[in-house]
């Protein structure tokens, strides 16, 4: 992929580093977090060495934020001010996805919670989920995306089909595309 995108939510939990690291690559994916009101730590492992992009919706020239904003520039941290979304008051998800397809990301992985693939979801910016299903089962378990419906009809539910489900490992890969 071109880019990695997750949320903040994810980087809070997890601080993920979101890099390629267990194989050799040309390059590294452009990591991209949303971040709706710039709460991410300066020191997340997401935004070391660079090519980390940060979308928000604050007016990042405020006092309360441009210090912060400029320690993450001098450390090669691209950020991005994208329009507030009317619906949510979130980042307006089709605006970054269009600006990513601006700056030649034409694959995006989208390494989220149930939160941000909701609204991927909601916003019809999904076109195939990449599903990982272990043999095993920890914890409470997550939603894959929040708020999706309920859909009250068969017909209004998006339509997926099967396509290369493989083995990873002890893992099940299903990828599904959308119909």
């Amino acid at each position: 992929a071109c880019a990695v995108l997750t949320g903040i939510g994810t980087v809070r939990k997890d601080n993920p580093q979101l890099n390629v690291r267990a194989v050799a690559t040309p390059r590294q994916p452009l990591r991209v977090v949303v971040d709706t009101r710039f709460e991410i730590h300066e020191e997340a492992l997401i935004l070391a060495g660079g090519n980390a992009l940060l979308a928000v919706c604050v007016d990042i020239s405020l006092p309360a934020y441009a210090d912060k904003a400029a320690a993450l520039r001098d450390r090669g941290v691209e950020i991005i001010r994208t329009p507030t979304d009317s619906s949510s008051g979130k980042v307006d998800l089709t605006f970054l996805i269009k600006a990513l397809g601006d700056r030649g990301c034409n694959e995006v992985h989208v390494e989220g919670g149930a939160k941000l693939t909701g609204a991927m979801m909601r916003e019809d910016l999904i076109d195939e989920w990449l599903v990982y299903l272990a043999p095993l089962m920890l914890g409470e378990g997550m939603p894959m995306a929040d708020e999706l419906g309920p859909y009250q009809a068969i017909a209004d539910a998006p339509r997926w089909r099967f396509k290369q489900p493989t083995m990873v490992g002890d893992a099940l890969r299903v990828q599904l595309v959308k119909s």
